[in-house]
């Protein structure tokens, strides 16, 4: 979808959020930008040389003392899944290597994205994206202050640049400030030799140690591995994406997304793991109101902390939603610029939970939307997040 930003590789589509009009000889057809890339999509098993190569250099960095590998997919799979380790299985999701700085309260790291971490074909899932940086920024306070266990309580990304599937990034993250049970991070993903800025995002986390007993309990052990027991369509989901329909007209609100049918291609949301193991939804939409209802279950697969839904992975949901949502009509072809989410209560694994999603606003080629996750029986809001969409077709006046 991205191809202009080959010929453009300086040009930040989103700076200031105004549609720039660009010189149309640099554009030769709406299907190459558009045109599905099937060589950033090969079967590409574990690391590539770029991701290597920085992986290295910052390996080298630790012989000097102050820097520290924490954290890498090239040790064990971790003993419980792990949204943030879905490396174990083949094909590759990410593949990253971790090390922390205390004196300087900094993180650096390399990352590359695999083939299922892809969202518009050939380009990286904004939900992938999210995880990163949810998880880096997780990562290096963890690091800072292991004895205090914090959860996110909100999540900001902007995307720059779009990044293909296969690219080496740098990432970088630090500790801005802590305010008494508030601690404030930032992180940035960069090309492997800086010059490039495709993400950048910013994570509140809230320290919850006098609530540990609000938090759901932990997964059960199954195999020698925690998870809950779910396979395919859990009940819950069943019945309520049932009421849902029953209570929507069904000439005005019609099936858009499902994990029910198929999908012959690789994307984020369907990673091949097993019914139930990960993602489970559908959602329906009404194009007159622009606007989405449904349900996501959420998988041992998507854990975070142990028993608790990972925060990348109800980004991933509310980004996924709505993009979907705008991009129904096909004359639209809109990518994420901005996404914020709010994490108000934790999400067990497992959960079966409703969406309720619309279009806040319109201008021009800049679509304000909202999503809301609530519990089966609606009556608290779990995770919300707002989104700003840019539609390309009509940015660059194709």
């Amino acid at each position: 979808m991205f191809h202009l930003c080959k010929r453009l590789p300086q040009l930040n589509y989103f700076q200031g959020f105004s549609c720039v009009q660009l010189d149309r000889s640099l554009i030769v057809s709406t299907s190459i930008l558009f045109r599905y890339s099937s060589d950033m999509t090969s079967e590409r098993p574990g690391w590539s040389k770029p991701s290597q190569q920085l992986y290295n250099k910052l390996l080298e960095d630790t012989k000097h003392g102050k820097w520290v590998e924490v954290l890498s997919t090239k040790s064990p799979p971790p003993t419980q899944p792990d949204f943030a380790r879905l490396t174990m299985f083949d094909p590759a999701v990410y593949e990253y290597g971790i090390f922390i700085n205390k004196e300087e309260q900094c993180l650096h790291g390399v990352c590359e994205f695999g083939p299922y971490a892809q969202g518009a074909e050939g380009h990286v899932h904004g939900g992938a994206i999210a995880t990163i940086i949810d998880g880096a920024t997780q990562v290096l306070k963890s690091n800072l202050f292991p004895e205090i266990l914090a959860v996110t309580g909100n999540l900001k990304v902007n995307y720059k640049k779009p990044l293909t599937i296969g690219t080496t990034v740098f990432v970088e993250s630090h500790l801005e400030k802590r305010d008494g049970k508030k601690f404030f991070l930032s992180c940035c993903l960069k090309s492997a030799d800086n010059s490039i800025l495709y993400d950048t995002g910013t994570a509140l986390f809230f320290d919850v140690n006098d609530r540990t007993d609000d938090l759901p309990e932990r997964s059960c052990e199954v195999d020698g591995l925690k998870v809950d027991p779910v396979t395919g369509w859990s009940e819950d989901s069943e019945a309520v994406l049932k009421e849902i329909q029953d209570e929507l007209d069904a000439e005005s609100w019609k099936m858009s997304k499902t994990t029910k049918v198929p999908l012959s291609r690789k994307i984020f949301t369907r990673l091949p793991i097993g019914p139930g193991a990960v993602f489970e939804y559908a959602w329906l939409y009404n194009k007159d109101s622009i606007a989405m209802k449904g349900i996501c279950q959420f998988g041992p697969y998507t854990q975070g902390p142990d028993g608790l839904v990972h925060g990348g992975a109800t980004a991933t949901m509310i980004d996924s939603i709505l993009g979907c949502m705008v991009n129904e009509d096909p004359q639209i072809k809109a990518v994420t610029a901005n996404l914020d989410i709010k994490y108000k209560l934790p999400v067990p694994i497992g959960s079966t939970l409703r969406v309720d999603a619309s279009l806040e606003k319109r201008d021009g080629c800049k679509y304000f939307l909202q999503c809301k996750l609530s519990t089966a029986d609606n009556s608290k809001i779990l995770v919300s997040g707002t989104a700003l969409f840019v539609d390309l077709v009509q940015l660059y006046n194709l």
